[in-house]
């Protein structure tokens, strides 16, 4: 963006032909590494990006806790699977689940702090984790 800006503000110097050439130059150029920039961008978020569909938010029997579950998909790149992720503090979250080649995801909370996630029990004060993270 400076250097299209600076180029524009270059178009005022009209000394010679050399500074109009230089200022022409800088604004193409300026505009096609721009243009370049945005498709490589789009190309990558197309691409590579994977999908992630919200299943569903549980809490914890006294709102101690809250996971939300995550379908994802890698694509033709990839594999699918469930992931799920504790809320922390302000916009944090921690994955205490992950396990793939599955699309449903059962949760049954056996206490206030233990869960239940397709028959793996989680411990969620102590930190288990299920799955590869």
């Amino acid at each position: 963006m400076a250097a299209f800006i600076l180029g524009i503000y270059g178009f005022k110097d009209k000394r010679n032909w050399r500074t109009k050439t230089r200022s022409w130059l800088t604004v193409v150029l300026s505009l096609l590494t721009a243009a370049g920039l945005f498709v490589v961008v789009v190309f990558t978020y197309v691409f590579f990006h994977s999908a992630n569909d919200h299943i569903r938010t549980v809490r914890s029997p006294d709102n101690g806790y809250t996971i939300d579950f995550y379908r994802w998909d890698a694509g033709a790149a990839g594999t699918f699977g469930v992931r799920g992720e504790l809320d922390g503090p302000l916009w944090f979250k921690k994955r205490i689940y992950y396990e793939r080649r599955t699309d449903n995801v059962e949760i049954d909370w056996i206490s206030d702090s233990e869960v239940s996630v397709n028959h793996h029990i989680l411990n969620v004060s102590e930190g288990d984790t299920y799955g590869y993270q």
